[in-house]
């Protein structure tokens, strides 16, 4: 019997490897940050009476944003960010409006809905919910791989009325009935028709174990709405990257997209899709494939009042779900080259 996958082993070396998916360095962005430390330095050497009223009236600001519902602009470009969530925002444009929310029973809400993997939470019903599940991932609340099932959600509510959540795993850890005759058998690479075989459909169980439980789902959508029906939409169902028709979908989250393809690839040559905001050109893509800790075909999420490119391939007016699956269709491709391929044409 083929040896299976140690999991836990396999997610470290992963999370080792696309921690800092962004990997460049932006002058302006450090100039602004020692520009900050010299200002926090001058800070500290106030009067003590200075700074203790200082410190007061910062306090009783927080008090009032943490209470509030308003939204609050983030600095892209010159704000002292994790790398992961830099990443998140590298393509956001100064034009752009990105903002997040900072109230403190909305985030306590959305994030204890998430460890608990309770999908059907009123909460996620919430119109602020992407800019409450940006403040969690700014602040290491939820992994990147979290937000993008977050907002990838948020892309499928605009586009279908039904959307019903279900598990993947039982309460024993195996794949349930529904996922095991509904889903899996439409999991194929693009290119080759090959389902799952028995070792790969047991480790990427195991690998979804080890993930948080809000990542243990799949998603059936159904009844267009009129937005979706103005869209345009590429027949990504027969590539391998979207799961059913424009009419019907079934999808997964990030966390069992990564899962499902180092259980099928193997760690060296699976390229993982990871989303950015806004707006990619040609040359993004290419630094992401060129990375030497590993290559990344980065995508494309959307997120309110962040520009993004509708138009794929010359096809006009692309749907938002569509041009996400597009960018996991070329990852899947991807993966499919060779790593010494990809050295040698980086050379």
């Amino acid at each position: 019997m083929p040896i299976t996958i140690n999991a836990k082993q396999a997610w470290r070396d992963f999370n080792t490897k696309y921690q800092s998916p962004a990997g460049r360095y932006d002058e302006k962005r450090e100039r602004h940050l020692h520009q900050v430390d010299a200002a926090t330095k001058e800070t500290i050497s106030l009067k003590k009476a200075d700074y203790q009223e200082a410190a007061e009236r910062v306090q009783c600001w927080w008090k009032r944003v943490r209470s509030s519902k308003g939204l609050y602009p983030v600095s892209v470009k010159t704000g002292n960010h994790t790398d992961e969530f830099y990443n998140l925002v590298a393509c956001v444009k100064e034009t752009d409006s990105l903002k997040k929310l900072l109230n403190k029973e909305v985030l306590e809400q959305l994030l204890a809905a998430i460890e608990k993997g309770d999908w059907n939470a009123y909460i996620f019903k919430d119109k602020l919910l992407p800019y409450a599940a940006l403040s969690l991932f700014a602040s290491g609340k939820i992994t990147r791989q979290q937000m993008s099932t977050l907002l990838e959600m948020e892309q499928l509510k605009t586009l279908f009325h039904q959307n019903i959540v279900a598990p993947l795993l039982d309460e024993n850890g195996n794949f349930t009935e529904n996922a095991d005759k509904f889903l899996l058998p439409k999991i194929f690479m693009p290119f080759s028709l090959k389902t799952l075989s028995p070792k790969e459909k047991e480790d990427f169980r195991l690998l979804l174990l080890e993930l948080p439980k809000s990542e243990h789902f799949y998603w059936y959508s159904d009844q267009p709405t009129d937005l979706h029906k103005s869209k345009s939409w590429f027949n990504l169902d027969e590539l391998g990257s979207r799961y059913g028709t424009e009419e019907a979908l079934l999808h997964i989250g990030a966390g069992a997209r990564d899962a499902l393809g180092i259980a099928r690839l193997g760690m060296e040559q699976y390229v993982p899709e990871i989303h950015r905001l806004g707006t990619q050109t040609i040359d993004h893509i290419e630094h992401g494939m060129s990375r030497k800790e590993g290559r990344v075909r980065h995508g494309t999420v959307t997120f309110p009042g962040v520009s993004v490119n509708h138009v794929i391939h010359e096809k006009a007016s692309v749907s938002s779900y569509d041009t996400t699956a597009h960018d996991y269709y070329h990852s899947q491709v991807c993966s499919l080259l060779s790593p010494t391929l990809h050295r040698a044409k980086n050379r």
